[in-house]
Formats: structure tokens, sequence, C-alpha cells
């Protein structure tokens, strides 16, 4: 899902869009070249894409930008194809890894 995608969903569930939230939890997501091209990836979700990750954001930003942080982290997941809906998100970056996320 991409930032915007993210920051309409905790809109609408949480009444805020937490954009700082996305943006801290993506933060890793792209990199830039010697000639200023962006590349996006997939990998950044393992540093940040778990429970630890939204624990993280809970002591920077409290439990509402915790909230947003976990619908985030699900969203990502579940629309990848390797969480089911109903399933637990890892638990930090040593199980998003066990799990086959990466």
């Amino acid at each position: 899902m991409n930032h915007y995608k993210h920051c309409e969903h905790t809109l609408k569930e949480l009444g805020e869009t937490f954009d700082y939230v996305h943006r801290w939890l993506d933060e890793f997501s792209h990199t830039v070249d010697e000639d200023g091209r962006v590349s996006f990836h997939m990998y950044h979700r393992k540093y940040r894409h778990h429970l630890a990750g939204a624990e993280e954001v809970r002591q920077k930003w409290g439990d509402k930008a915790y909230e947003a942080a976990i619908l985030h982290i699900r969203d990502d997941l579940v629309s990848g194809g390797g969480l089911r809906p109903n399933e637990s998100i890892p638990l930090d970056e040593k199980d998003y890894v066990k799990k086959g996320f990466f």
C-alpha cells in the first residue's frame, strides 16, 4: 500500500492521517543511486513492520499512533499475500524473517 492509501486508511479508522507514523515505518523503503534515481523495494519491511516496530511507535508517539502502526503493518503484510487477515503479525525482525517475509 502506498503512503497516501495508508494515510487515508488511518484517517477513516482513527480520525487522523498519522503521516509521521507511516513515514517512519517506511523510512528504509527506497534508495537513491548516484544519478538521483529512486528505487523502491519491500525489503525495508523487516526493519519495522512487526510488533517490536509498533511498540517503538508507541514509545515515540503514544497508543493511538501504535494503532496506526498496527493498521499499516497489517495492511502491507496482508496485501502482499504473506499474512492471512486473522493471523498475528511477526513479533520482531527475527520472527519476520523466520515466517518467510524476507
